[in-house]
């Protein structure tokens, strides 16, 4: 999997800065994750602190930040970002269940708890 994180990286490298002018911040969310999970923390934080920076509003952009946050070994403040995409009815809440990003998380009750905090819990 390193390889392919890689070859995302370099892919994304190359158009980071046009990216960054155009605020297209949930690519550069993927190349937060892709440099955490290849252990380049520092510039996985850099990104983060660069989306934070120029966003408008963190609208769909709140588990990209999270996921990359749990890549780091910050799993509080990946959970703190999941609460608040749920606080703002993120759009992409939908990948929690359908992505091996957040699997780690699986066992932790406040994440296991999430949805019903969401309401989406199954119902009886």
């Amino acid at each position: 999997m390193t390889g392919n994180m890689e070859n995302a990286i370099l892919i994304i490298e190359d158009v980071k800065d046009e990216l960054i002018s155009l605020n297209r911040s949930s690519v550069l969310g993927m190349l937060a994750y892709a440099y955490a999970e290849t252990g380049r923390t520092n510039e996985a934080e850099e990104i983060i602190d660069t989306i934070c920076r120029n966003r408008k509003s963190f609208y769909g952009y709140h588990l990209p930040i999270a996921a990359t946050h749990l890549a780091i070994g910050n799993t509080e403040e990946a959970l703190n970002w999941i609460e608040k995409a749920a606080d703002a009815r993120d759009p992409g809440l939908f990948i929690l269940a359908a992505t091996p990003f957040f699997r780690p998380l699986n066992s932790n009750s406040r994440y296991i708890h999430l949805p019903e905090r969401i309401d989406i819990a199954p119902r009886s």
